[in-house]
């Protein structure tokens, strides 16, 4: 793959992800996750801001009141950090939409059998795979709105990455208190 630079609109970002959840390599990363088919380490080049987060969730014209941004999502849209992939919980019917649409369920393990397509993966209903497992309704109520898009509160996205545990999210409780003291 040529590198054109970085595009505004997402599509390096993309292309990247692409290839290396292909079987590739790109900028030193090798998916290390063929079974998911992610991209499990990404250098910063290949992280989404906010604003490229905002573009792929709005390219998928999804209505109001059945979806919602979780998982890291809600860190790139404040400028806490970079994410390489979009989580979200969506309702039955949108659900129904993406299988329909040719989006794929995998397993991640137990309770965690999400849609994905790209790099989205969505979750029907609730996040029903950790200790801390919101409801779409419940997520819906606390949700902040950026430009037509919602994403989980960063209280939510603390309680979830507080009850997971583990370096990768207890790093993320951090520089979600460090955002809210400043």
């Amino acid at each position: 793959m040529t590198d054109n630079g970085p595009n505004t609109d997402g599509s390096k970002v993309e292309e990247q992800i692409d290839v290396v959840a292909n079987g590739g390599t790109q900028d030193g990363v090798v998916d290390a996750s063929a079974k998911f088919g992610k991209v499990l380490a990404a250098p910063e080049a290949l992280l989404m801001t906010g604003e490229q987060v905002i573009a792929k969730v709005k390219s998928l014209n999804l209505q109001p009141g059945t979806f919602i941004v979780f998982g890291s999502g809600p860190l790139a849209v404040a400028g806490i950090r970079g994410v390489r992939d979009i989580d979200m919980v969506v309702s039955e019917s949108v659900a129904a939409q993406l299988e329909a649409a040719g989006w794929k369920r995998i397993d991640k393990g137990p309770n965690d059998t999400p849609l994905a397509h790209d790099v989205f993966e969505a979750h029907t209903g609730q996040w029903n795979f950790s200790p801390h497992t919101p409801t779409l309704e419940q997520l819906l109520e606390g949700a902040t709105i950026v430009d037509g898009v919602p994403f989980a509160s960063l209280e939510e996205v603390r309680g979830w990455k507080t009850a997971s545990g583990g370096p990768k999210h207890l790093k993320d409780v951090a520089a979600i208190d460090d955002h809210f003291r400043k």
